[in-house]
């Protein structure tokens, strides 16, 4: 799709007499309406949004993370981009712009017209699913209305607002006049792709990209990094970055729905260890979990030298959550993991272990395998378990895993077990929104 100046419409419609229209203009009265601005537009320009519409809450330049605006949005027609800027226009002489049918393309999905004043954006008008003549050219008018800039939060409440931000000029309108005709279409974006619909020069799911509807926004890390302790002590929760585009985690911590017992704070308490600390707790606490946390016990066959397989047929532990919740979901981490998931190592020299958790309610599938180095004396190991709630909260439970080497080749001696500890430092309170 590309745009033709006036004297190109002649011809166009001479030859072939299938396109559409828009004649741009300022009306009479525009600015004595209360609208924001009264300068008179010299130039204005075209932006032209083709394809489906799209719902999304967006934030331009100038909004923060919540302050996005749902409405919708059009990618914008990639070949209308090299086109002439802005066209000049007056009380006496709109501005015209034409397009002819490019191929089956029956429909503009937004046409917005940005009038601009000294260079600056200051006027709006738009229509929405401009249909395409073919064997006839369909006609537009779009009058201007005065709209003001949203950057400036002073600006925010007046009757129509307009920005156009991004390196690639992406577009925002506002249309709050009451006798705007399309009030499904209120709040429109045309933006240039659906990767980067924020115009922020950063695609979502870059590593850097951590809001994908807000410009250069933020949003809480994805992976947990941390624990968040409140300055009474009070809260001890799992903690999470704050990821800022452009930056990447930017060294905070910050409260996640994940609650922890108290003491997992309180021990851990060395900046540059305390996230290590709190996924092998028993190795501050003695062995153990301390007053709240999953206790283990896994036996193991003697190997090779000193070598012992982890005796590993499946067994069942309980997770007692607080009253009134249920379980739905389980991933636990090791210190030397990459990341939460269904499994946790048994880290060592020599070792290839792993305990398997899986969850069905608050019942616990435990499945071990692996070998580890040692065949003389219990082996103590530590992971973190996130258990998801259904009220919205969660836990964060240290767990601690003795494996108790056996002397004899291919037998277990004992069955393994987990047993759920709850004597003390519940998390209770932080999960059922009390503190």
């Amino acid at each position: 799709m590309r745009t033709f100046a006036v004297v190109v419409l002649a011809l166009l419609a001479a030859c072939e007499r299938s396109g559409v229209q828009f004649t741009v203009y300022i009306p009479a009265d525009y600015g004595a309406d209360g609208d924001p601005a009264v300068q008179l537009p010299d130039e204005v320009r075209l932006f032209i949004g083709i394809g489906d519409e799209h719902g999304a809450a967006l934030g331009p330049d100038g909004f923060t993370d919540g302050e996005s605006r749902s409405g919708t949005y059009w990618l914008r027609d990639p070949n209308n981009l090299p086109d002439v800027d802005r066209a000049p226009i007056g009380i006496e002489s709109p501005a015209t712009f034409s397009f002819g049918r490019d191929g089956d393309l029956a429909e503009l999905g937004a046409v917005v017209a940005v009038g601009y004043t000294a260079g600056v954006p200051t006027s709006s008008a738009a229509v929405f699913h401009a249909r395409v003549g073919d064997g006839s050219v369909y006609q537009y008018r779009m009058g201007l209305n005065g709209a003001a800039d949203p950057r400036m939060r002073a600006m925010r409440s007046r009757v129509n607002q307009l920005e156009v931000w991004g390196a690639n000029e992406c577009v925002h309108i506002d249309n709050r006049r009451s006798d705007i005709q399309d009030r499904d279409h209120r709040v429109a974006y045309i933006v240039g792709s659906h990767e980067d619909r924020d115009c922020d020069g950063l695609a979502e799911g870059a590593a850097n990209e951590c809001n994908a509807d807000v410009y250069l926004g933020a949003a809480p890390a994805k992976v947990p990094s941390c624990m968040f302790s409140d300055a009474a002590g009070a809260v001890c929760t799992v903690g999470v970055a704050r990821c800022r585009d452009g930056v990447g985690d930017d060294g905070s911590c910050n409260r996640t729905r994940f609650c922890a017992p108290a003491e997992l704070c309180v021990r851990c308490t060395d900046p540059a260890t305390k996230w290590a600390c709190a996924q092998d707790y028993q190795s501050v606490n003695g062995g153990g979990v301390g007053a709240y946390g999953l206790q283990c016990q896994i036996p193991a066959m003697k190997g090779a030298g000193s070598i012992s397989q982890l005796c590993n047929p499946e067994f069942a532990a309980q997770i007692i959550p607080p009253a009134g919740t249920t379980c739905q979901d389980v991933a636990v981490k090791a210190a030397s993991d990459p990341d939460f998931r269904d499994r946790f190592s048994l880290a060592g020299q020599g070792n290839t272990a792993s305990v398997k958790v899986t969850a069905q309610g608050c019942t616990l599938t435990i499945a071990p395998s692996g070998t580890v180095n040692g065949t003389t004396s219990t082996l103590d190991y530590g992971a973190l378990m996130l258990v998801a709630l259904d009220q919205g909260r969660g836990l964060a439970v240290p767990v601690h895993v003795q494996v108790v080497p056996g002397v004899d080749a291919d037998v277990c001696d004992t069955p393994s077990s987990c047993e759920w500890i709850a004597q003390g430092s519940s998390p209770d309170a932080c999960v059922l929104g009390s503190i």
